[in-house]
């Protein structure tokens, strides 16, 4: 029997290598699938929040929304909530003087917002508290001028999270 060293082929050591590219490569691809899983569902929670948040400022900012502002005298200082009554979103006076924040959120809280009122079915352990707060600054050129500001905290891969929205309201003088 005569053998040949002309026979080529893949020997023990190259397939080892291959196979450890190869594995190397899946490793790195399923770390980045599932990290960018978790930032995407992170960025839903935020989104979900941000746009109460911004529903809340604009409601209040809207001349439309009667919060019986002209009783307030410089520096007043009055706290709302949102709230869903008959498939209608708006705001709701709170009586107290607690500024939210992520240490006073919780679902017992006076702030805290139902999603499942707003429409959204996978609301899971999303924990969101909404506090829109109107100061009155004064009055200029028959102008009353209010500082309204929307005060959210969210649950965002399980730690609380702060987020302040500042606008103005400014309405004729009575």
């Amino acid at each position: 029997m005569k053998y040949t060293s002309q026979i080529k082929g893949t020997g023990l050591v190259e397939v080892l290598v291959a196979l450890a590219i190869f594995s190397l490569t899946m490793i790195t691809v399923v770390s980045v699938t599932t990290t960018s899983l978790k930032r995407i569902k992170r960025d839903e929670v935020e989104d979900r929040a941000i746009g109460i948040q911004f529903r809340s400022l604009e409601l209040a900012k809207s001349p439309v929304q009667n919060l019986g502002l002209e009783k307030m005298k410089n520096g007043d200082i009055e706290y709302y909530t949102l709230e869903v009554a008959a498939n209608k979103i708006e705001l709701k006076k709170v009586n107290g003087s607690t500024v939210i924040s992520p240490g006073n959120c919780s679902t017992q809280s006076n702030y805290y917002v139902n999603l499942a009122d707003y429409g959204y079915e996978d609301v899971g352990d999303n924990l969101i508290c909404n506090q829109v707060t109107v100061e009155f600054l004064g009055t200029q050129d028959d102008l009353d001028t209010y500082e309204v500001k929307s005060l959210l905290v969210y649950n965002s891969a399980g730690k609380l999270e702060f987020n302040e929205l500042v606008g103005y309201r400014r309405e004729k003088s009575i």
